[in-house]
């Protein structure tokens, strides 16, 4: 029988967890940033199906949480189900970029030192998010300060799945394109400063139908980073660039009503920070052209008279000719 991954073990124990995360319209409270030494030639295995990770690579990411860290909080999970103090995140393998959108976060467990800052903890994480399949590839972090363990894994394949659609198991390590191991010491995380704020404008608001509308975005960061503008789910300006903490949007397609736009921001670098802000704008009908003047019943009759009483006066000046 072949062994299967040690990353099996652990979802096993998060299997019912909740995936599903909004992001936040405000500003984060803290961030806390990790890093792990590079991967090492002796722990990267697998099937070798390109790509797979190599020496040059390891974990880097980043949580954001709703308020500050307690002092000397025991390990406590902060993830989705448990207190659920963890906003957004987002990490990065060296292969694959794990974030709200495409990761289902299973376990996050942390405790606190005397200063607020994250002293030891233990992660699993995999992308996509459900439902998943029997046989599909997954691709997942597994951090663990404790064990002195980072995994990291791509193209691993997905050989149970529950009642809710959740893989909860990988195969065999030759079913898998790559594997990357670190042991102790595994990195640490670093308390950064909040994310910024952001702010969301919209000229002219309200706007007539077929009216450009240009949204402006903007930061206090001075890291860089994009906006992505959207009405819903429809995304009128994609990944723009923040130049100096402002990103642009100019749209005419807005139809008549009220308008909630998102500028969903990403700021940072491997490990991106995302949050979103809001603006309302309202689009107005063009109004109908202004009718040509028209005259009514009697001023038509009153004409018609006067017309012909005008042709009487020229009709006798002729005969007295």
């Amino acid at each position: 029988m072949m062994k299967q991954h040690r990353f099996s073990a652990w979802l096993a124990g998060f299997f019912a967890l909740a995936f599903g995360m909004g992001v936040s319209t405000s500003a984060f409270a803290m961030a806390y940033s990790y890093s792990s030494p590079n991967y090492a030639s002796a722990g990267i295995s697998g099937n070798g199906t390109p790509p797979v990770y190599t020496t040059a690579m390891h974990i880097a990411g980043s949580i954001a949480t709703a308020s500050p860290l307690p002092a000397n909080m025991p390990l406590t999970e902060i993830g989705p189900s448990g207190s659920n103090l963890i906003q957004t995140f987002s990490f990065n393998d060296g292969l694959h970029s794990y974030t709200l959108a495409n990761t289902r976060l299973m376990n996050f467990d942390i405790a606190a030192d005397s200063a607020g800052n994250i002293s030891t903890f233990s992660m699993t994480m995999l992308s996509p998010l459900p439902p998943n399949t029997i046989g599909q590839k997954m691709n997942g972090v597994l951090l663990n300060a404790g064990a002195g363990l980072a995994e990291a894994i791509s193209g691993g394949v997905c050989s149970v799945v529950n009642g809710t659609g959740q893989c909860t198991a990988l195969g065999a390590v030759n079913n898998t394109d790559s594997l990357a191991l670190i042991g102790a010491p595994i990195g640490t995380f670093t308390t950064s400063a909040s994310p910024p704020a952001g702010t969301l404008t919209a000229v002219p608001n309200p706007a007539q139908q077929g009216q450009a509308v240009v949204l402006t975005a903007t930061t206090g960061s001075t890291l860089p980073g994009t906006v992505t503008f959207s009405d819903g789910t429809t995304v009128l300006c994609n990944t723009v660039p923040l130049v100096s903490g402002t990103a642009t949007c100019s749209t005419s397609s807005l139809s008549v009503g009220s308008h909630t736009i998102t500028g969903l921001f990403a700021v940072g670098g491997i490990a991106v920070i995302t949050f979103s802000v809001t603006a309302t704008v309202t689009i107005a009908a063009i109004p109908p052209p202004t009718p040509a003047p028209t005259l009514g019943a009697w001023a038509l009759i009153a004409l018609a008279a006067f017309t012909m009483l005008m042709a009487l006066v020229w009709q006798r000046r002729g005969m007295r000719r």
